[in-house]
């Protein structure tokens, strides 16, 4: 890390946490929004930030300059902004601290805030063709929320996060469909029942028109690397065996149709050339062939269910490497991974929001790097090894894996 992202992490770690957007809008309305491009917002429980790759790599493939913002971060902040898949530069965000630092004091906004306010002024002064933007919590009182979209796009609605937005999928829908703007079209993913009613109401009221997504597919085959699926009489082919990942790409399909009537030229293979690259490390990545080994950011239960389904057709014995965020379900997915047969170690990872001490009579081991070579090392051909339970011990460890802190066999 550079004396400037210190410098940055700094900084943004004295900042206040909180989840409250009125500090933020009054900051807003005095320093004025930032003028953006067209752009595109997303939330979702699960998706969005691989959705919002597959679109921001579309529309850069198409030939445009796309800012794409999506949260969190895993070794540095400037992962936040890019614009054509390069980072925000230190010393832009420091040039913009130093600028705003009294006002960022004065309404005392958080870190996110901050990085959000920031990545959007970078997007401005780069004259980017277009924004894709990733909600970071919710959607209501986000700080991604003070945009004015062409497109807004709701991926699905289940429990995360319910401490902030829920208890209830009531109460979590209402808070995803903040990001409804007046007369601005909105796509919708996998919703179904009282979520669905909430967003269709709010949307009925901002008279923004609603687009469901067509789900009908079919995947013709799939391995740990690739997927290919049929989908309204063309196939695709996935970079990535996670199944999961073809309910973002049809989403995406849908949204690049609906831009295109709106008269946006997307070039002719563009999206089969965005699905075959990596959304990001840590979502299904598969960083060994033999011994199988798959590490994935699941964390919540629905994504952990999806998870398993693509695990069951491998027909390997899974072993599972387990650790999360205290403020997680992380009981009920440790259930989910117990129902399905798995052999399963409980470890941490250097992070103060990481659960360091779990009740229960798993085998726990301090070191998650010890965890896995001691996994590794058990591994048999009918073996899988799933490493999984938050984005960022998923990112870490993948990383490590591509830095060749772990031998495997291949």
């Amino acid at each position: 890390m550079t004396m400037t992202n210190k410098e940055i992490k700094k900084y943004l770690d004295s900042a206040p946490t909180r989840y409250d957007d009125s500090a933020f809008l009054s900051f807003i309305e005095k320093v004025g929004m930032p003028v953006l491009p067209r752009t595109i917002h997303i939330t979702g429980t699960n998706g969005k930030g691989s959705s919002a790759r597959y679109l921001a790599l579309s529309l850069e493939k198409s030939g445009y300059q796309v800012g794409l913002f999506t949260s969190p971060h895993y070794l540095k902040i400037n992962e936040l902004a890019t614009i054509n898949g390069v980072e925000i530069p230190d010393e832009f965000i420091l040039g913009k601290m130093h600028r705003f630092d009294n006002d960022f004091k004065t309404f005392e906004l958080s870190s996110f805030e901050i990085m959000t306010f920031i990545s959007f002024l970078y997007f401005s002064e780069k004259n980017v063709d277009f924004v894709v933007v990733e909600v970071g919590l919710g959607g209501l009182k986000d700080a991604t929320n003070i945009v004015s979209p062409i497109l807004s796009i709701i991926t699905n609605v289940g429990l995360d996060h319910i401490n902030e937005i829920g208890p209830t999928i009531e109460d979590i829908a209402r808070h995803k469909a903040g990001i409804i703007k007046s007369d601005t079209p909105l796509l919708i993913g996998d919703i179904k029942d009282s979520a669905l009613s909430i967003i269709e109401d709010v949307a009925k009221r901002k008279n923004a028109e609603v687009i469901s997504t067509n789900f009908s597919y079919e995947i013709l085959h799939k391995s740990l690397t690739a997927t290919k699926f049929h989908y309204l009489g063309k196939d695709y082919f996935l970079g990535s065996g996670a199944a999961y990942e073809v309910k973002n790409a049809i989403l995406v399909i849908n949204a690049l149709e609906i831009l295109k009537a709106m008269n946006i030229k997307i070039s002719d293979n563009a999206l089969e050339a965005a699905l075959l690259e990596e959304t990001f490390p840590g979502r299904f990545s598969v960083v060994s062939i033999n011994p199988a080994i798959v590490v994935d950011g699941a964390h919540n239960t629905h994504a952990f269910v999806s998870l398993l389904n693509d695990l069951k057709v491998t027909k390997k014995k899974i072993t599972v490497i387990f650790a999360a965020f205290k403020d997680k379900d992380f009981e009920k997915e440790l259930d989910l991974l117990s129902l399905s047969g798995a052999r399963i170690m409980l470890t941490t990872f250097d992070h103060p929001r990481a659960v360091k001490t779990f009740n229960n009579s798993l085998p726990f081991y301090p070191s998650h790097q010890e965890a896995i070579e001691r996994a590794i090392t058990s591994l048999g051909p009918e073996d899988l090894l799933l490493i999984v339970g938050s984005l960022h011990f998923a990112m870490q460890v993948t990383l490590e894996f591509r830095g060749g802190v772990y031998e495997t066999r291949a």
